[in-house]
């Protein structure tokens, strides 16, 4: 079997992506599985900011609605500032592309058949 040069390439960036699997803690993946543990963690450190800070009362009268936002905000900032110490990446380059080829054939099938409509309707 003849190895050609677009099939070495894929084969040296697969081999590439386990290497750097082993190496890590935690993938990009892994730290976003974990919300609830970051959710709890900001959910207590809100709890903790009412004492500490000079008007930190004002936490005691937010609205659900907007602390479970700040909640969202802390955990997408804390799980952000953790991809590079803990070893996650994100998608390599050939993944990205292929990404992004099944997000485009995704979004050309939902016009093709439209929002309510589908293959039995």
């Amino acid at each position: 079997m003849k190895l050609t040069r677009r099939r070495l390439r894929r084969i040296i960036l697969e081999e590439t992506a386990k290497l750097q699997i082993e190496g890590r803690i935690a993938s990009v993946s892994d730290l976003a599985r974990s919300g609830d543990v970051i959710d709890n963690w900001a959910s207590s450190l809100l709890d903790a900011l009412v004492t500490s800070l000079p008007n930190g009362r004002m936490l005691l009268e937010l609205k659900p609605e907007t602390r479970q936002n700040i909640i969202e905000a802390i955990r997408s900032a804390v799980i952000s500032s953790l991809i590079t110490p803990l070893g996650g990446r994100g998608l390599d380059p050939y993944a990205r592309r292929k990404q992004k080829r099944e997000d485009l054939e995704s979004a050309v099938q939902r016009h093709k058949w439209g929002p309510l409509a589908g293959p039995g309707l």
